[in-house]
């Protein structure tokens, strides 16, 4: 029987499709393992060191004393305390001994999650795909921005290590392989504990995390109602009851382990998110619109400081106005003054709450492009000179080339993954993978937003390093399925 012209047509644009993405698979590979060479010569260089950055000098502080603020999780000051104790007992300072825990953790949960993402739908038990696997935790490990903070004293390298692992428990629980006709109760049950566990150990970590890691445990929750039959309805139930355990007890452990205003800062409330978002830097422009509350306890001279940005504003307000009136007032006041700055500022406002969000979810090309724009208010140039300390040269290869390959990538990884598809028989296959990779572009996007709204002048790559790997694992993901199935998948 012969094939129609269309069927013939068809089968040749499939071959070439997969022809061309052993190629483009192959390209990945290569820039991909520079990319990890040279991260693993800067890592080797710059272990010894202590990467200085302000918040890393204030946890040292906090960890004699433990006592945190609202902003500050409990967990890490807690790591450092015992790395110190550690340190006092072996000649290895205390920062490097939190640096090898640090780029342990982040290898063993990239580990996870490239597995997790490899194994959906289908078996990946072969030697070359483990090896591939590790091929590519080592180039998750050493992204600029991630390796930048595995050897930082910072919590936001175990917190995204953390997330990394959350969002491999919830990947391989909710679409991962099923060996006997579906994933048991049991099973599920345990898949929610991990990712409670988890949220509340990112949360003690990092305090923000709270409203971060929340999206697996719920979102788990939520999917094990909708692919229950009506057999299995009443005993998922316990998952829902599971996951409002841990959304009862997690802020409730944050809430007992801080003391908001202990360092003086304003309390970490929406309203004083929105009031740093809306008002950063630009207090000034409307001083005489002021409600009569503030311009009686803020001065010319404590307005001048808040002209910097919005750390400022944390200290000022705090200081000023929070110990001096009661919480109610300070939110309507606070409101009052977004009112103001929306009113005065909009065009500013909206432009740098675009530039942050692209700072956030594009980090590796915007952070080079911010070091250049010195009328953008961010850290990128701050934690570049911190991070290029010890080794200029090879810092600034190092970030050049992930600044330029992380663009080449994701043009090469997008085409790759259409011609996988174009190459792939059936709509099933075609579709295969989508709704993961939509849950995991959500929550990077949440994350973006996230910060974005934390205040003006923050923007800070170091919070987003997990939106950073995410982009860089779906490149991996991709080579690795092109070079270890030859093509096939």
């Amino acid at each position: 029987m012969k094939k129609s012209g269309n069927s013939i047509w068809g089968e040749g644009m499939r071959k070439a499709a997969r022809h061309l993405s052993a190629v483009i698979g192959r390209v990945l590979f290569i820039g991909l393992t520079v990319q990890a060479v040279l991260g693993l010569l800067w890592i080797f260089c710059n272990i010894g060191s202590f990467q200085e950055y302000g918040d890393s000098l204030f946890l040292v502080n906090v960890s004699e004393s433990l006592v945190c603020d609202d902003y500050t999780g409990i967990l890490y000051p807690l790591l450092i305390h015992a790395a110190r104790g550690v340190a006092a007992v072996v000649p290895v300072p205390y920062y490097c001994l939190l640096s090898l825990l640090q780029l342990g953790a982040g290898y063993a949960s990239a580990c996870f999650f490239l597995n997790c993402i490899l194994s959906l739908g289908e078996n990946s038990g072969s030697v070359s795909r483990s090896l591939l696997t590790h091929w590519g935790a080592l180039v998750l490990v050493t992204v600029p921005v991630a390796m930048q903070c595995h050897l930082a004293v910072l919590p936001c390298s175990l917190t995204g290590s953390l997330l990394l692992l959350q969002l491999g428990v919830f990947l391989r629980g909710a679409w991962g392989r099923k060996t006997d006709g579906g994933a048991s109760v049991r099973t599920s049950a345990k898949a929610e504990a991990e990712l409670g566990i988890l949220w509340l150990a990112e949360t003690l970590l990092m305090p923000e995390y709270l409203w971060i890691g929340v999206i697996p445990v719920i979102l788990y929750g939520v999917l094990s109602i909708l692919k229950s039959d009506r057999e299995n309805l009443r005993k998922n139930l316990g998952i829902v009851l599971l996951a409002a355990v841990f959304l009862g007890l997690t802020p409730l452990t944050a809430e007992l382990t801080a003391q908001p205003g202990a360092y003086g800062r304003m309390e970490n409330t929406f309203e004083g998110a929105l009031l740093r978002r809306f008002c950063g830097g630009t207090l000034h422009v409307y001083y005489g619109s002021w409600p009569w509350e503030l311009k009686s306890r803020i001065s010319q001279e404590d307005l001048t400081a808040c002209m910097s940005g919005s750390e400022e504003i944390d200290l000022i307000m705090g200081r000023k106005i929070e110990s001096a009136l009661d919480r109610r007032t300070v939110r309507r006041l606070y409101l009052e003054m977004v009112d103001l700055g929306w009113e005065y500022e909009r065009d500013k406002i909206v432009s740098d709450i675009a530039l942050d969000l692209l700072g956030y979810g594009f980090a590796p090309i915007l952070s080079r492009v911010y070091l250049r724009t010195f009328y953008y208010d961010s850290y990128a140039r701050g934690n570049y000179d911190v991070m290029r300390r010890q080794t200029p040269f090879l810092t600034s290869l190092a970030v050049r080339y992930g600044s330029c390959f992380f663009v080449l990538g994701l043009v090469l990884t997008a085409v790759l993954e259409f011609f996988c598809r174009l190459g792939s028989r059936g709509k099933e296959r075609r579709g295969k993978g989508i709704v993961p990779g939509l849950v995991c572009a959500g929550l990077g996007v949440w994350i973006c937003l996230w910060y974005t709204m934390q205040g003006q002048g923050r923007m800070d790559c170091k919070n987003s390093m997990a939106v950073t790997v995410l982009w860089f694992a779906w490149m991996c993901f991709r080579a690795i399925r092109e070079i270890g199935t030859d093509g096939q998948s």
